[in-house]
């Protein structure tokens, strides 16, 4: 029993590290394509393609009578979500932009309590308070004027979808391996958003100023985004999520946005305030008063 939690809190934590370091791949790509859709269409395009093969090669799909729920949590998840996160990272930054989208994670725990029958303990809610502490102070200032505004919204659609998709990710998980479910949502990303847009965007976009114009270190960078975030990290999520439920699994990833925070200064030379450092630390604060409090 012991081993099993070791290995979810493990799994959690490497995709944490997975997905703190997507949005600096994400910020990047925005410098050349500055549409969100575009951007989430194309790394579930080259994901996508990644994952038929490893379906055909490991015949590995989920049962056909999951692909519904699947297609709910992609939809939530990875295309509304992602979109989200896009404009987030575009308006605010990627650590930022990361952090705010990250309070998915108090969110996720609030619907487990509702939807899953978890118990609401006081280590959830100190870390509540700890976390909208972390939003009042990185609003604080003039946050909210102008273009911000969209920012703060794509964090807030960012949060709704990843919290949900989480709760129908831990229903189908009982009923399917992380591998076969990793590869069957991301097929379903690839035939419901990502080469239908990708299809679309050729036949009507410039394609002058356009990412589908890009040369293949661009589009490189576009697929490792998303191999890195619907496949790799996404398996790692499902085996904490197995293991440690919503509760552990979604608060081992709140270090994601710690790790963009940091990751961000040393490549990107993003500005990063002691509010972004401050407001980082209150919702790893707020990870540990889960973990710790029961």
């Amino acid at each position: 029993m012991m081993s099993e939690v070791v290995l979810g809190v493990i799994s959690g934590v490497f995709s944490a590290l997975l997905w703190g370091f997507n949005p600096l791949i994400i910020k990047v790509i925005t410098k050349v394509e500055s549409n969100p859709i575009i951007i989430t269409a194309l790394r579930q395009f080259w994901s996508g393609i990644i994952a038929i093969s490893l379906a055909i090669s490991l015949s590995s799909f989920a049962p056909i009578e999951l692909l519904p729920l699947i297609t709910l949590s992609a939809v939530l998840g990875p295309i509304v979500g992602d979109i989200g996160l896009t404009i987030a990272i575009r308006e605010l930054g990627s650590g930022l932009g990361t952090l705010l989208s990250y309070q998915y994670v108090i969110v996720a725990q609030l619907l487990a309590v509702i939807i899953l029958s978890e118990p609401y303990t006081i280590g959830r809610l100190l870390a509540t308070l700890s976390s909208m502490t972390a939003l009042i102070l990185v609003l604080s200032g003039d946050y909210l004027s102008g273009r911000r505004a969209l920012g703060v919204l794509g964090a807030l659609v960012a949060c709704l979808g990843w919290a949900l998709a989480t709760i129908i990710n831990k229903i189908i998980q009982t009923s399917v391996d992380p591998l076969s479910f990793s590869i069957t949502r991301t097929v379903m990303l690839l035939l419901v958003f990502g080469l239908p847009v990708t299809i679309m965007s050729k036949l009507f976009r410039n394609r002058e100023n356009s990412l589908l114009s890009k040369n293949v270190k661009v589009h490189t960078l576009v697929a490792l985004s998303g191999i890195n975030g619907f496949i790799l990290a996404f398996i790692l999520f499902l085996i904490a999520l197995n293991y440690v439920g919503v509760h552990g699994a979604t608060i081992l990833t709140a270090g994601s946005p710690v790790i963009t925070q940091l990751a961000a200064r040393t490549i990107t030379k993003e500005s990063i305030t002691w509010r972004h450092f401050l407001s980082a630390t209150l919702i790893a604060i707020a990870a540990l008063l889960i973990i710790v409090i029961k």
